[in-house]
């Protein structure tokens, strides 16, 4: 049975991301949860753990705290190979310098979501165990895509499908990386050099992950 240790102070947060597992299939004995760095290391040192969702505090005055916590939970994972997954508040940019270059960093998501959107992260962590057909909805902003293209291009096998209105382009995540790098400034500019269409909004509307 795989183990999912979710790591968070918040309580109410943790319950959030344990319902949305459960209501998603996971059982009890699947899922576990530290509210503080003792109950992380314990766990850690005690379990072997498949999933580790780590939200760290990402405000200014704990960033060097954050990046210690990080750096050990790194550790645990180059020793048991945890797939590691971070929900930051701030510094962002600070936590992906530092994650990106391990073994078995999987993503970053830009900042904690509601529990609607959590399923994005829930859903690329588990996906092949349960086999979903596709994540629940929700728009992303730019910054967001970028994040996500960073966790889907380790993948050829993964696409992204994107909608505009009643349009919708799927392509291969290295393709839409590719475009990128083109220079395009935003998932519009990307999603109207597929298309050929003109005039779209900002915002597109993330539909599937396969």
């Amino acid at each position: 049975m795989k183990k999912i240790l979710i790591f968070d102070e918040n309580s109410y947060f943790r319950q959030a991301v344990i319902q949305l597992l459960l209501a998603k299939g996971k059982t009890p004995q699947s899922i576990m949860e530290a509210g503080n760095k003792a109950e992380l290391e314990s766990i850690l040192s005690t379990t072997n753990v498949d999933t580790l969702l780590l939200s760290p505090d990402g405000s200014q005055a704990d960033i060097q705290d954050s990046f210690i916590l990080i750096r050990e939970c790194l550790k645990h994972c180059r020793r048991l190979s945890i797939d590691l997954w971070l929900m930051v508040d701030q510094a962002t940019d600070f936590y992906h310098q530092l994650c990106c270059s391990h073994p078995h960093y999987k993503g970053v998501i830009s900042k904690r979501q509601p529990l609607e959107q959590l399923s994005y992260y829930i859903f690329n962590t588990l996906k092949e165990e349960l086999s979903w057909k596709s994540p629940p909805k929700g728009t992303l902003s730019y910054r967001e895509s970028q994040i996500l293209l960073d966790v889907l291009c380790g993948d050829s096998s993964n696409r992204l499908t994107i909608r505009y209105g009643i349009q919708s382009k799927t392509i291969s995540a290295h393709k839409l990386n590719a475009l990128a790098k083109l220079g395009l400034k935003n998932i519009s500019d990307i999603f109207k050099r597929m298309k050929g269409i003109q005039e779209l909004p900002v915002k597109g509307e993330l539909i599937g992950v396969y």
